[in-house]
């Protein structure tokens, strides 16, 4: 039971997700609204219920190892989404060429477990958009291609 529950939340997630990565879309905009789209789940019915991967899944590794091997497919396909994003997002130069679009896909999920873990312990979802848009400026800000200031300077 607890597998299905857990593939019908990554479903649910993937689904919310998908159109919010577009490269269409300054990667500040991409990515604040891939994580309004998380959120809208987190917050579902105005309960602050957080993420079943990153906040349930996680504690449950050590007893189960089939879940261990569950969230790092999930780790992973995760990472490879993100990088895909960047990596298209540069080929678009809205990502400056020499930016490591691996590491930029590491560091957004880590603001995405942040906010997951923040989420369960209660912070609003305001407060958790004001976190993903001071952390996505700090993850993007170098790395955007219209940054205000060059390498150096």
């Amino acid at each position: 039971m607890y597998q299905q529950a857990f593939a019908g939340f990554v479903q649910r997630m993937a689904t919310a997700t998908s159109a919010a990565l577009d490269v269409s879309e300054s990667p500040d905009v991409a990515l604040v609204n891939f994580f309004h789209a998380i959120m809208d789940i987190y917050f579902d019915e105005d309960s602050a219920v957080g993420c079943f991967v990153f906040c349930t899944t996680v504690a449950e590794t050590g007893n189960h190892p089939e879940f261990q091997n569950a969230l790092h497919a999930v780790i992973e396909k995760l990472d490879a989404a993100l990088s895909e994003y960047f990596q298209n997002a540069q080929h678009a130069n809205l990502i400056r060429a020499e930016s490591d679009v691996q590491a930029l896909a590491t560091l957004t999920q880590g603001l995405l477990q942040h906010i997951a873990i923040r989420a369960r312990a209660g912070d609003s979802k305001e407060e958790l958009l004001k976190r993903v848009k001071s952390g996505l400026s700090a993850i993007l800000d170098y790395h955007c291609s219209n940054s205000l200031s060059e390498p150096g300077s």
